[in-house]
Protein backbone atom coordinates (compact mmCIF):
# COMPACT_ATOMS: atom_id res chain seq x y z
CA UNK A 1 0.00 0.00 0.00
CA UNK A 2 1.37 3.40 -1.02
CA UNK A 3 1.56 5.85 1.92
CA UNK A 4 0.46 9.49 1.79
CA UNK A 5 4.09 10.64 1.96
CA UNK A 6 4.99 8.40 -0.97
CA UNK A 7 2.04 9.80 -2.91
CA UNK A 8 3.30 13.34 -2.23
CA UNK A 9 6.82 12.47 -3.37
CA UNK A 10 5.32 10.57 -6.29
CA UNK A 11 3.45 13.68 -7.41
CA UNK A 12 6.64 15.72 -7.16
CA UNK A 13 8.51 13.10 -9.16
CA UNK A 14 5.71 12.82 -11.72
CA UNK A 15 5.42 16.54 -12.40
CA UNK A 16 9.20 16.88 -12.45
CA UNK A 17 9.51 13.91 -14.79
CA UNK A 18 6.87 15.14 -17.25
CA UNK A 19 8.13 18.70 -17.46
CA UNK A 20 11.72 17.58 -16.91
CA UNK A 21 11.54 15.27 -19.91
CA UNK A 22 10.84 18.24 -22.13
CA UNK A 23 13.55 20.17 -20.32
CA UNK A 24 16.07 17.47 -21.28
CA UNK A 25 15.27 18.02 -24.95
CA UNK A 26 15.37 21.78 -24.30
CA UNK A 27 18.85 21.41 -22.82
CA UNK A 28 20.08 19.41 -25.80
CA UNK A 29 18.58 21.90 -28.26
CA UNK A 30 20.02 24.72 -26.15
CA UNK A 31 23.46 23.11 -26.35
CA UNK A 32 23.23 23.00 -30.13
CA UNK A 33 21.80 26.51 -30.30
CA UNK A 34 24.59 28.05 -28.21
CA UNK A 35 27.12 26.03 -30.17
CA UNK A 36 25.74 27.47 -33.41
CA UNK A 37 25.82 30.98 -31.94
CA UNK A 38 29.40 30.59 -30.69
CA UNK A 39 30.75 29.03 -33.89
CA UNK A 40 28.98 31.32 -36.35
CA UNK A 41 29.18 34.60 -34.41
CA UNK A 42 32.00 34.13 -31.87
CA UNK A 43 32.27 35.68 -28.41
CA UNK A 44 31.32 39.12 -29.77
CA UNK A 45 28.10 37.75 -31.23
CA UNK A 46 27.30 35.92 -27.98
CA UNK A 47 27.83 39.17 -26.07
CA UNK A 48 25.66 41.24 -28.44
CA UNK A 49 22.89 38.65 -28.37
CA UNK A 50 23.00 38.65 -24.58
CA UNK A 51 22.72 42.44 -24.39
CA UNK A 52 19.80 42.63 -26.83
CA UNK A 53 18.02 39.78 -25.06
CA UNK A 54 18.48 41.68 -21.80
CA UNK A 55 16.80 44.72 -23.40
CA UNK A 56 13.78 42.59 -24.34
CA UNK A 57 13.58 40.96 -20.91
CA UNK A 58 13.98 44.24 -19.05
CA UNK A 59 11.19 46.00 -20.95
CA UNK A 60 8.98 42.91 -20.76
CA UNK A 61 9.48 42.80 -16.99
CA UNK A 62 8.44 46.45 -16.64
CA UNK A 63 5.45 46.44 -18.97
CA UNK A 64 4.19 42.97 -18.00
CA UNK A 65 3.43 44.11 -14.42
CA UNK A 66 4.39 40.65 -13.17
CA UNK A 67 1.14 39.10 -14.43
CA UNK A 68 3.04 36.11 -15.78
CA UNK A 69 3.61 35.10 -12.16
CA UNK A 70 0.75 36.59 -10.14
CA UNK A 71 -1.75 35.11 -12.62
CA UNK A 72 -0.65 31.62 -11.50
CA UNK A 73 -1.96 32.34 -8.01
CA UNK A 74 -5.17 33.83 -9.43
CA UNK A 75 -5.89 30.77 -11.58
CA UNK A 76 -4.83 28.18 -8.99
CA UNK A 77 -7.07 29.73 -6.30
CA UNK A 78 -10.00 29.91 -8.73
CA UNK A 79 -9.63 26.23 -9.56
CA UNK A 80 -9.08 25.23 -5.91
CA UNK A 81 -12.45 26.85 -5.05
CA UNK A 82 -14.32 24.38 -7.32
CA UNK A 83 -16.65 27.28 -8.14
CA UNK A 84 -17.42 27.18 -11.86
CA UNK A 85 -18.40 30.86 -11.96
CA UNK A 86 -15.14 31.92 -10.33
CA UNK A 87 -13.17 29.67 -12.68
CA UNK A 88 -14.81 31.14 -15.78
CA UNK A 89 -14.47 34.76 -14.62
CA UNK A 90 -10.68 34.54 -14.46
CA UNK A 91 -10.22 34.13 -18.22
CA UNK A 92 -11.62 37.46 -19.57
CA UNK A 93 -9.82 39.11 -16.65
CA UNK A 94 -6.43 37.74 -17.74
CA UNK A 95 -7.11 38.18 -21.44
CA UNK A 96 -7.84 41.90 -21.11
CA UNK A 97 -4.95 42.60 -18.74
CA UNK A 98 -2.53 40.76 -21.01
CA UNK A 99 -3.59 42.86 -23.99
CA UNK A 100 -3.26 46.12 -22.04
CA UNK A 101 0.21 45.26 -20.76
CA UNK A 102 1.30 44.02 -24.21
CA UNK A 103 0.38 47.38 -25.74
CA UNK A 104 2.44 49.10 -23.06
CA UNK A 105 5.36 46.78 -23.83
CA UNK A 106 5.04 47.52 -27.53
CA UNK A 107 5.21 51.28 -27.04
CA UNK A 108 8.28 51.51 -24.76
CA UNK A 109 10.93 50.37 -27.29
CA UNK A 110 9.29 52.41 -30.05
CA UNK A 111 9.49 55.61 -28.01
CA UNK A 112 12.77 55.14 -26.14
CA UNK A 113 14.88 53.18 -28.66
CA UNK A 114 17.38 56.01 -29.17
CA UNK A 115 17.93 56.50 -25.43
CA UNK A 116 18.31 52.74 -24.88
CA UNK A 117 20.90 52.44 -27.66
CA UNK A 118 22.90 55.39 -26.32
CA UNK A 119 22.85 54.03 -22.78
CA UNK A 120 23.97 50.50 -23.67
CA UNK A 121 26.23 50.96 -26.67
CA UNK A 122 27.08 54.68 -26.33
CA UNK A 123 25.92 55.20 -29.94
CA UNK A 124 22.70 55.13 -31.97
CA UNK A 125 23.64 52.19 -34.21
CA UNK A 126 20.97 49.89 -32.78
CA UNK A 127 17.88 52.14 -32.74
CA UNK A 128 16.12 50.26 -35.56
CA UNK A 129 16.90 46.86 -34.02
CA UNK A 130 15.54 47.90 -30.63
CA UNK A 131 12.33 49.23 -32.19
CA UNK A 132 11.89 45.97 -34.08
CA UNK A 133 12.28 44.05 -30.83
CA UNK A 134 9.14 45.81 -29.51
CA UNK A 135 7.16 43.04 -31.22
CA UNK A 136 9.12 40.42 -29.26
CA UNK A 137 8.36 42.30 -26.04
CA UNK A 138 4.59 42.35 -26.66
CA UNK A 139 4.53 38.72 -27.76
CA UNK A 140 6.49 37.69 -24.68
CA UNK A 141 4.07 39.45 -22.32
CA UNK A 142 0.98 37.75 -23.76
CA UNK A 143 2.62 34.30 -23.94
CA UNK A 144 3.80 34.63 -20.31
CA UNK A 145 0.24 35.26 -19.09
CA UNK A 146 -1.08 32.39 -21.17
CA UNK A 147 1.63 30.10 -19.78
CA UNK A 148 0.55 31.20 -16.29
CA UNK A 149 -2.96 29.97 -17.07
CA UNK A 150 -1.60 26.53 -17.91
CA UNK A 151 0.50 26.48 -14.74
CA UNK A 152 -2.37 27.64 -12.53
CA UNK A 153 -4.50 24.83 -13.98
CA UNK A 154 -1.53 22.49 -13.33
CA UNK A 155 -1.60 21.36 -16.96
CA UNK A 156 1.98 20.13 -16.79
CA UNK A 157 1.81 18.12 -20.01
CA UNK A 158 0.61 21.16 -21.97
CA UNK A 159 3.39 23.28 -20.48
CA UNK A 160 5.89 20.59 -21.41
CA UNK A 161 4.73 20.48 -25.01
CA UNK A 162 4.87 24.27 -25.34
CA UNK A 163 8.40 24.36 -23.93
CA UNK A 164 9.52 21.42 -26.06
CA UNK A 165 8.22 22.68 -29.39
CA UNK A 166 9.44 26.20 -28.65
CA UNK A 167 12.95 24.90 -27.92
CA UNK A 168 13.18 22.79 -31.06
CA UNK A 169 11.66 25.56 -33.15
CA UNK A 170 14.09 28.06 -31.64
CA UNK A 171 17.01 25.81 -32.54
CA UNK A 172 15.84 25.52 -36.13
CA UNK A 173 15.19 29.26 -36.41
CA UNK A 174 18.57 30.19 -34.89
CA UNK A 175 20.49 27.78 -37.11
CA UNK A 176 18.88 28.98 -40.33
CA UNK A 177 18.93 32.69 -39.47
CA UNK A 178 22.53 32.79 -38.17
CA UNK A 179 23.80 30.76 -41.11
CA UNK A 180 22.02 33.10 -43.53
CA UNK A 181 22.50 36.52 -41.94
CA UNK A 182 25.35 36.05 -39.46
CA UNK A 183 25.44 38.66 -36.69
CA UNK A 184 22.62 40.57 -38.42
CA UNK A 185 20.35 37.62 -37.70
CA UNK A 186 20.33 38.11 -33.91
CA UNK A 187 17.28 40.41 -33.87
CA UNK A 188 15.22 38.36 -36.38
CA UNK A 189 15.99 35.20 -34.41
CA UNK A 190 14.86 36.75 -31.10
CA UNK A 191 11.71 38.07 -32.78
CA UNK A 192 10.72 34.80 -34.48
CA UNK A 193 11.26 32.73 -31.32
CA UNK A 194 9.02 35.12 -29.36
CA UNK A 195 6.27 34.84 -31.99
CA UNK A 196 6.56 31.06 -31.96
CA UNK A 197 6.07 31.01 -28.18
CA UNK A 198 3.00 33.24 -28.52
CA UNK A 199 1.48 30.97 -31.16
CA UNK A 200 2.02 27.84 -29.04
CA UNK A 201 0.55 29.21 -25.81
CA UNK A 202 -2.42 30.66 -27.72
CA UNK A 203 -3.08 27.23 -29.20
CA UNK A 204 -3.41 25.66 -25.73
CA UNK A 205 -5.48 28.36 -24.00
CA UNK A 206 -7.65 29.47 -26.90
CA UNK A 207 -10.74 27.57 -25.68
CA UNK A 208 -10.56 29.14 -22.23
CA UNK A 209 -9.60 32.64 -23.36
CA UNK A 210 -12.20 32.89 -26.10
CA UNK A 211 -15.07 31.35 -24.18
CA UNK A 212 -18.05 33.72 -24.12
CA UNK A 213 -18.15 35.09 -20.57
CA UNK A 214 -19.74 38.48 -19.86
CA UNK A 215 -17.59 40.86 -17.84
CA UNK A 216 -17.62 44.65 -17.82
CA UNK A 217 -14.41 46.65 -18.03
CA UNK A 218 -15.05 48.13 -14.58
CA UNK A 219 -15.31 44.59 -13.21
CA UNK A 220 -12.10 43.62 -15.02
CA UNK A 221 -10.23 46.53 -13.45
CA UNK A 222 -11.72 45.91 -10.00
CA UNK A 223 -11.06 42.17 -9.96
CA UNK A 224 -7.58 42.62 -11.34
CA UNK A 225 -6.51 45.05 -8.61
CA UNK A 226 -5.16 42.47 -6.14
CA UNK A 227 -3.54 40.45 -8.90
CA UNK A 228 -1.84 43.54 -10.27
CA UNK A 229 -0.67 44.63 -6.81
CA UNK A 230 1.08 41.30 -6.26
CA UNK A 231 2.16 41.33 -9.88
CA UNK A 232 3.82 44.73 -9.55
CA UNK A 233 5.99 43.45 -6.71
CA UNK A 234 6.94 40.33 -8.66
CA UNK A 235 7.48 42.51 -11.72
CA UNK A 236 9.81 44.74 -9.76
CA UNK A 237 11.61 41.64 -8.46
CA UNK A 238 11.90 40.28 -12.01
CA UNK A 239 13.05 43.71 -13.12
CA UNK A 240 15.67 43.70 -10.37
CA UNK A 241 16.84 40.32 -11.68
CA UNK A 242 16.92 41.38 -15.32
CA UNK A 243 18.30 44.82 -14.56
CA UNK A 244 20.91 43.34 -12.24
CA UNK A 245 22.20 41.05 -14.99
CA UNK A 246 22.07 43.94 -17.44
CA UNK A 247 24.13 46.15 -15.11
CA UNK A 248 26.66 43.36 -14.63
CA UNK A 249 26.97 42.99 -18.41
CA UNK A 250 27.26 46.75 -18.83
CA UNK A 251 29.99 46.81 -16.16
CA UNK A 252 31.82 44.01 -17.99
CA UNK A 253 31.57 45.86 -21.32
CA UNK A 254 33.23 48.91 -19.78
CA UNK A 255 35.73 47.04 -17.60
CA UNK A 256 36.53 44.64 -20.44
CA UNK A 257 34.80 44.34 -23.82
CA UNK A 258 32.04 42.42 -25.63
CA UNK A 259 34.20 39.30 -25.51
CA UNK A 260 34.24 39.52 -21.71
CA UNK A 261 30.44 39.70 -21.74
CA UNK A 262 30.41 36.63 -23.99
CA UNK A 263 32.55 34.68 -21.50
CA UNK A 264 30.26 35.73 -18.64
CA UNK A 265 27.18 34.76 -20.68
CA UNK A 266 28.68 31.35 -21.42
CA UNK A 267 29.40 30.49 -17.77
CA UNK A 268 26.04 31.89 -16.65
CA UNK A 269 24.18 29.88 -19.29
CA UNK A 270 25.93 26.60 -18.43
CA UNK A 271 24.83 26.71 -14.79
CA UNK A 272 21.33 27.98 -15.48
CA UNK A 273 20.79 25.70 -18.46
CA UNK A 274 20.96 22.63 -16.24
CA UNK A 275 19.99 23.85 -12.77
CA UNK A 276 17.32 26.11 -14.21
CA UNK A 277 15.82 23.16 -16.08
CA UNK A 278 15.48 21.13 -12.88
CA UNK A 279 14.11 24.00 -10.80
CA UNK A 280 11.70 25.09 -13.54
CA UNK A 281 10.39 21.54 -13.82
CA UNK A 282 9.72 21.37 -10.08
CA UNK A 283 8.26 24.88 -9.81
CA UNK A 284 5.69 24.11 -12.52
CA UNK A 285 3.62 22.13 -10.00
CA UNK A 286 5.15 23.25 -6.68
CA UNK A 287 4.05 26.89 -6.65
CA UNK A 288 0.36 26.48 -7.62
CA UNK A 289 -0.01 23.60 -5.14
CA UNK A 290 1.71 25.61 -2.38
CA UNK A 291 -0.84 28.42 -2.84
CA UNK A 292 -3.71 26.06 -1.99
CA UNK A 293 -2.25 24.69 1.29
CA UNK A 294 -2.51 25.92 4.87
CA UNK A 295 0.64 26.92 6.80
CA UNK A 296 1.28 23.57 8.45
CA UNK A 297 0.87 21.69 5.17
CA UNK A 298 3.08 24.23 3.40
CA UNK A 299 5.93 23.60 5.84
CA UNK A 300 5.73 19.85 5.33
CA UNK A 301 5.43 20.19 1.56
CA UNK A 302 8.38 22.61 1.38
CA UNK A 303 10.57 20.18 3.30
CA UNK A 304 9.57 17.39 0.92
CA UNK A 305 10.41 19.60 -2.05
CA UNK A 306 13.74 20.58 -0.46
CA UNK A 307 14.70 16.96 0.07
CA UNK A 308 13.80 16.04 -3.48
CA UNK A 309 15.63 18.98 -5.03
CA UNK A 310 18.81 18.15 -3.06
CA UNK A 311 18.67 14.53 -4.21
CA UNK A 312 18.35 15.57 -7.85
CA UNK A 313 20.57 18.66 -8.01
CA UNK A 314 23.59 17.71 -5.87
CA UNK A 315 24.93 15.09 -8.35
CA UNK A 316 24.46 17.63 -11.12
CA UNK A 317 26.52 20.23 -9.23
CA UNK A 318 29.35 17.76 -8.57
CA UNK A 319 29.37 16.65 -12.21
CA UNK A 320 29.45 20.21 -13.55
CA UNK A 321 32.26 21.13 -11.14
CA UNK A 322 34.40 18.22 -12.29
CA UNK A 323 33.69 18.62 -16.00
CA UNK A 324 33.40 22.42 -16.34
CA UNK A 325 36.22 22.74 -18.89
CA UNK A 326 35.02 20.04 -21.31
CA UNK A 327 31.44 21.29 -20.99
CA UNK A 328 32.50 24.82 -21.98
CA UNK A 329 34.48 23.43 -24.91
CA UNK A 330 31.58 21.27 -26.01
CA UNK A 331 28.90 23.93 -25.72
CA UNK A 332 30.96 26.82 -27.06
CA UNK A 333 34.62 26.52 -28.09
CA UNK A 334 38.08 26.30 -26.56
CA UNK A 335 38.16 30.11 -26.19
CA UNK A 336 35.37 29.95 -23.60
CA UNK A 337 37.39 27.81 -21.15
CA UNK A 338 38.61 31.16 -19.77
CA UNK A 339 35.24 31.33 -17.97
CA UNK A 340 35.90 28.10 -16.01
CA UNK A 341 37.04 29.75 -12.76
CA UNK A 342 33.94 31.91 -12.66
CA UNK A 343 31.76 28.86 -13.27
CA UNK A 344 33.38 26.92 -10.40
CA UNK A 345 32.54 29.61 -7.82
CA UNK A 346 29.05 30.05 -9.24
CA UNK A 347 28.30 26.32 -8.93
CA UNK A 348 29.42 26.40 -5.30
CA UNK A 349 26.94 29.21 -4.64
CA UNK A 350 24.22 27.25 -6.46
CA UNK A 351 24.01 24.77 -3.57
CA UNK A 352 22.74 27.59 -1.34
CA UNK A 353 20.39 28.65 -4.11
CA UNK A 354 18.68 25.26 -4.46
CA UNK A 355 18.39 24.89 -0.68
CA UNK A 356 16.58 28.20 -0.16
CA UNK A 357 14.64 28.00 -3.44
CA UNK A 358 11.51 26.18 -2.09
CA UNK A 359 11.38 28.52 0.93
CA UNK A 360 11.34 31.67 -1.20
CA UNK A 361 7.97 30.73 -2.71
CA UNK A 362 6.37 31.22 0.73
CA UNK A 363 6.69 34.97 0.27
CA UNK A 364 4.46 34.86 -2.81
CA UNK A 365 2.05 32.24 -1.50
CA UNK A 366 1.51 34.43 1.59
CA UNK A 367 1.04 37.59 -0.53
CA UNK A 368 4.26 39.09 0.86
CA UNK A 369 5.10 40.79 -2.42
CA UNK A 370 7.07 43.62 -0.85
CA UNK A 371 9.22 41.19 1.17
CA UNK A 372 9.88 39.17 -1.99
CA UNK A 373 10.94 42.33 -3.80
CA UNK A 374 13.26 43.41 -0.98
CA UNK A 375 15.17 40.12 -0.74
CA UNK A 376 15.61 39.95 -4.52
CA UNK A 377 16.92 43.51 -4.65
CA UNK A 378 19.32 42.82 -1.78
CA UNK A 379 20.69 39.76 -3.61
CA UNK A 380 21.40 41.65 -6.83
CA UNK A 381 22.78 44.66 -4.98
CA UNK A 382 25.18 42.36 -3.13
CA UNK A 383 26.08 40.58 -6.38
CA UNK A 384 26.88 43.86 -8.14
CA UNK A 385 28.78 45.45 -5.23
CA UNK A 386 30.92 42.37 -4.62
CA UNK A 387 31.70 42.18 -8.36
CA UNK A 388 32.68 45.84 -8.45
CA UNK A 389 34.92 45.46 -5.39
CA UNK A 390 36.60 42.21 -6.41
CA UNK A 391 37.06 42.89 -10.15
CA UNK A 392 40.39 44.79 -9.87
CA UNK A 393 41.89 41.83 -8.00
CA UNK A 394 40.27 38.79 -9.64
CA UNK A 395 38.93 39.87 -13.03
CA UNK A 396 36.15 37.66 -14.43
CA UNK A 397 36.54 35.17 -11.56
CA UNK A 398 35.20 37.92 -9.27
CA UNK A 399 31.75 37.49 -10.82
CA UNK A 400 31.58 33.84 -9.74
CA UNK A 401 32.81 34.52 -6.19
CA UNK A 402 30.37 37.44 -5.93
CA UNK A 403 27.54 35.10 -6.87
CA UNK A 404 28.46 32.85 -3.93
CA UNK A 405 28.84 35.78 -1.51
CA UNK A 406 25.47 37.20 -2.58
CA UNK A 407 23.80 33.91 -1.60
CA UNK A 408 25.66 33.92 1.72
CA UNK A 409 23.79 37.19 2.37
CA UNK A 410 20.50 36.07 0.77
CA UNK A 411 20.08 32.66 2.43
CA UNK A 412 19.71 33.71 6.10
CA UNK A 413 17.70 36.77 5.09
CA UNK A 414 15.00 34.75 3.31
CA UNK A 415 14.99 31.96 5.89
CA UNK A 416 14.58 34.31 8.87
CA UNK A 417 11.98 36.45 7.09
CA UNK A 418 9.84 33.42 6.20
CA UNK A 419 10.33 31.86 9.63
CA UNK A 420 9.13 35.05 11.34
CA UNK A 421 5.52 34.46 10.26
CA UNK A 422 5.33 30.77 9.24
CA UNK A 423 7.58 29.10 11.86
CA UNK A 424 9.21 27.22 8.99
CA UNK A 425 12.23 25.08 9.83
CA UNK A 426 14.21 22.46 7.96
CA UNK A 427 13.56 18.87 8.99
CA UNK A 428 16.35 16.91 10.69
CA UNK A 429 16.67 14.75 7.58
CA UNK A 430 17.20 17.79 5.37
CA UNK A 431 19.83 19.20 7.74
CA UNK A 432 21.79 15.94 7.59
CA UNK A 433 21.43 15.88 3.80
CA UNK A 434 22.67 19.44 3.58
CA UNK A 435 25.73 18.50 5.62
CA UNK A 436 26.46 15.45 3.48
CA UNK A 437 25.83 17.02 0.09
CA UNK A 438 27.53 20.26 1.14
CA UNK A 439 30.69 18.36 2.05
CA UNK A 440 30.68 16.47 -1.27
CA UNK A 441 30.19 19.66 -3.30
CA UNK A 442 32.89 21.50 -1.33
CA UNK A 443 35.38 18.65 -1.75
CA UNK A 444 34.62 18.59 -5.49
CA UNK A 445 35.29 22.33 -5.66
CA UNK A 446 38.60 21.98 -3.79
CA UNK A 447 39.57 19.05 -6.01
CA UNK A 448 39.12 20.94 -9.28
CA UNK A 449 40.81 24.06 -7.93
CA UNK A 450 43.91 22.70 -6.22
CA UNK A 451 44.47 18.99 -6.99
CA UNK A 452 46.37 17.97 -10.12
CA UNK A 453 47.31 14.82 -12.02
CA UNK A 454 46.02 11.30 -11.40
CA UNK A 455 44.96 12.15 -7.84
CA UNK A 456 42.55 14.73 -9.28
CA UNK A 457 41.00 12.07 -11.53
CA UNK A 458 40.66 9.45 -8.77
CA UNK A 459 39.23 11.92 -6.26
CA UNK A 460 36.81 13.27 -8.84
CA UNK A 461 35.56 9.80 -9.74
CA UNK A 462 35.17 8.89 -6.07
CA UNK A 463 33.21 12.06 -5.30
CA UNK A 464 30.90 11.50 -8.27
CA UNK A 465 30.24 7.92 -7.16
CA UNK A 466 29.64 8.95 -3.53
CA UNK A 467 27.16 11.67 -4.54
CA UNK A 468 25.24 9.36 -6.88
CA UNK A 469 25.17 6.63 -4.23
CA UNK A 470 23.80 9.01 -1.58
CA UNK A 471 21.10 10.21 -3.98
CA UNK A 472 20.19 6.64 -4.96
CA UNK A 473 19.82 5.63 -1.28
CA UNK A 474 17.71 8.70 -0.51
CA UNK A 475 15.51 8.23 -3.57
CA UNK A 476 14.89 4.62 -2.59
CA UNK A 477 13.82 5.77 0.90
CA UNK A 478 11.22 8.24 -0.30
CA UNK A 479 10.10 6.26 -3.36
CA UNK A 480 11.15 2.60 -2.96
CA UNK A 481 11.22 0.19 -5.86
CA UNK A 482 7.85 -1.29 -4.89
CA UNK A 483 6.28 2.16 -5.36
CA UNK A 484 7.34 2.22 -9.01
CA UNK A 485 5.98 -1.33 -9.48
CA UNK A 486 2.62 -0.43 -7.93
CA UNK A 487 2.41 2.80 -9.92
CA UNK A 488 3.23 0.96 -13.15
CA UNK A 489 0.65 -1.77 -12.44
CA UNK A 490 -1.96 0.89 -11.68
CA UNK A 491 -1.15 2.62 -14.95
CA UNK A 492 -1.26 -0.59 -17.00
CA UNK A 493 -4.23 -2.34 -15.39
CA UNK A 494 -6.44 0.48 -14.16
Amino acid sequence: MISKEQKDYGQIAKSTGIFGGSQLVIILSGILRTKVLALLLGATGVGLAGLLQSVVETIRSIAGLGLGFSAVKEVSEAYASHDETQKQAVFPLLKRWSIMTALLGLSIPLVFARSISLYIFENTNYVFEIRLLSIAVAAGIVSAVQMAVLQGQRRIKAMAWVALINALGGLLIATLIYAWLGIKGIVPAILLVALLSLALTTLYVRIDFFRAVQQSWSETLRKGRNMVQLGIFTMLAALASTLGLFLIKRFLVRAGDLQTVGLFQAAWSVSFMYLGAVLTSMAADYYPKLCGLDKASRNEFANQQTRFVLIVVAPLLVGLLLFAAPVLRLLYSVDFVQAMDMLHWQLLGSLLKVLIWPVGFFLLAENKGFAFLMVECIWFAAFYVFTWLLWPVMGLTAVGLSYLLAYVVYFPLVFLWVRSYTQFSYSRTNLWLLLGYGLLVLLSFLNVRWVQGSLHVWLGGGLCFATLLLSAVQLNRILPFKYWIEALNKRLFK
